[in-house]
């Protein structure tokens, strides 16, 4: 018995075999374990990718509607394969940061064969997106038309007046004063453009040429708004019609497409009107408590003859401004329509 153990012991036919069983078993197992790692990576990627484009998207409503931010964050996590409850979304800095957090398990293909408790490997991840006012509402514009040749033309025995003691009247083409127009006692008349100023009456204060605005909206923040006023049901694509023994309460944005909007009554509430392929006609004693904002095609806004109004917000339009004779334009500008309408344009992302 001694001598066959001896025997055994000392005959070498085979090891290599036996060697290089167990170097491939630790080779499979090494293979293994970099596949999952490399798996778990990719996932997590995926993940804060789609987490990015989440809060990014959720962004456009910030600071004014956090329920349409969470909605949307989530509908853009499921596009790109990311299920989000509603618990992994919160808000901070005064609703202006979004911030999703992901705990999840990512499962194994080999880990899973040394433990059970390796069968899923930890991720967890976090994006936040923090939304601040665009500078241009800094300015505090009054009148202000964006295309490159249009014309902000003011007329007649107009008389344009504001609450904190100046209007800016600006346009990225030509700006025309004419007439009799003129400032209310105590306010002044700022006039830039990007071309040529006629202000032959001597109206503006002040005048300056070589001057551009961009849109403070881009097109996607106008999609995103487009979604808010159809969420909260002020969205439009009829003409809008609000006579003189009339008020509508409006707050918020409200989108009206495809469709004139004629205003002689009174519209209540901070609202953001967006005006696109339409025209926006003011007339009579018409009260605006917000901002208009028309683009799409060269109707623009028209103050009609003998309007007197007054517009708690910017006049704004990619097109054509028109204010015509022997009326009155008061302009209360009141920044917080800014905050209200969610127009908090400059997103980023916090690290």
């Amino acid at each position: 018995m001694k001598r066959f153990l001896k025997s055994f012991l000392a005959d070498e036919n085979g090891i290599s075999v036996v060697l290089f069983a167990i170097v491939l078993v630790v080779i499979l197992g090494f293979t293994g374990l970099a596949v999952d790692i490399g798996v778990h990576a990719a996932e997590k990627r995926k993940t804060v990718n789609a987490l990015d484009a989440a809060v990014l998207a959720g962004a456009h409503f910030l600071p004014g509607n956090t329920s349409q931010a969470k909605s949307t964050a989530i509908n853009y996590a499921n596009k790109n394969g990311i299920t989000l409850n509603e618990g992994d979304i919160s808000f901070e800095n005064n609703n202006k940061r979004i911030v999703i957090n992901v705990s999840r398990g990512v499962n194994t293909f080999f880990a899973r064969v040394l433990s059970d408790a390796l069968s899923t490997l930890p991720l967890i991840a976090e994006s936040a997106a923090e939304v601040s006012a665009n500078p241009f509402w800094d300015l505090n514009p009054g009148i202000i038309c964006f295309k490159d040749n249009g014309t902000v033309e003011l007329k007649g025995n107009l008389q344009l007046s504001s609450n904190d003691g100046y209007i800016l009247v600006h346009s990225n083409g030509q700006l025309q004063v004419k007439e009799n127009v003129s400032a209310a006692s105590g306010t002044s008349l700022y006039g830039s453009a990007k071309t040529t100023i006629q202000d032959n009456y001597n109206r503006l204060s002040s005048r300056t040429t070589g001057v551009v605005y961009e849109p403070p909206i881009t097109s996607e923040q106008l999609l995103a708004l487009k979604a808010q006023a159809q969420a909260n049901g002020q969205y439009f694509n009829t003409k809008q019609e609000i006579d003189s023994d009339q008020t509508k309460n409006w707050t918020g944005v409200v989108y009206i497409e495809n469709a004139n909007i004629e205003v002689a009554g009174k519209i209540n509430g901070d609202a953001l009107i967006i005006v696109h392929n339409g025209k926006v006609e003011l007339k009579g004693n018409a009260e605006v408590q917000g901002a208009f904002y028309q683009f799409g095609n060269a109707n623009g806004i028209e103050f009609k003859e003998n309007c007197n109004a007054t517009i708690y917000g910017s006049v704004m339009s990619l097109d054509k401004i028109e204010l015509k004779d022997s009326g009155s334009v008061n302009i209360i500008y009141d920044s917080s329509f800014v905050g209200n309408a969610g127009l908090y344009h400059s997103i980023r992302l916090v690290v």
